[in-house]
């Protein structure tokens, strides 16, 4: 049988690792719909004078009322650490996905390449968090001074 038609047992996952990662790559795109329909995120952006808003590539500001900064400050931060958290239930587990039709068990990645996968995947994952947290505290020291 080809190697790219294997069949793959993911029983050995546990169910909530499985959970989680599908969580979080279902609101990928739901986050990616209330960015479009609000016209960008709060996270990072400091609001002064009474004035809201939010940012799209960085460039884009659209003006919003308070409660929409407010939800897309916060929603947008939770999304953006899910990701990073699915991803490492994802990665976490995946020595324990075997291929079905080997007489032997042959892990879907191999011994060699996941201590460097877990290192690349870790750092990732502290960088992002790190990155995106200063942005929140920046944005809620700011919306703190105003009040």
């Amino acid at each position: 049988m080809s190697k790219w038609r294997r069949k793959v047992d993911y029983s050995a996952v546990p169910r909530w690792a499985k959970l989680i990662f599908i969580i979080a790559c279902v609101n990928w795109f739901i986050f990616f719909a209330v960015v479009f329909t609000i016209g960008g995120v709060a996270l990072d952006t400091q609001p002064a004078n009474g004035r809201f808003y939010v940012v799209s590539h960085g460039v884009q500001q659209k003006d919003v009322s308070e409660a929409t900064w407010v939800f897309s400050l916060f929603y947008s931060y939770a999304s953006l650490i899910l990701l990073p958290v699915g991803i490492c239930c994802g990665v976490a587990y995946l020595h324990r996905i075997k291929y079905k039709d080997l007489k032997k068990e042959e892990s879907v990645i191999p011994k060699s390449g996941r201590v460097y996968l877990y290192i690349a995947i870790g750092l990732f994952t502290v960088i992002w968090v790190y990155s995106l947290t200063g942005g929140l505290i920046r944005s809620i020291s700011a919306w703190m001074r105003m009040g």
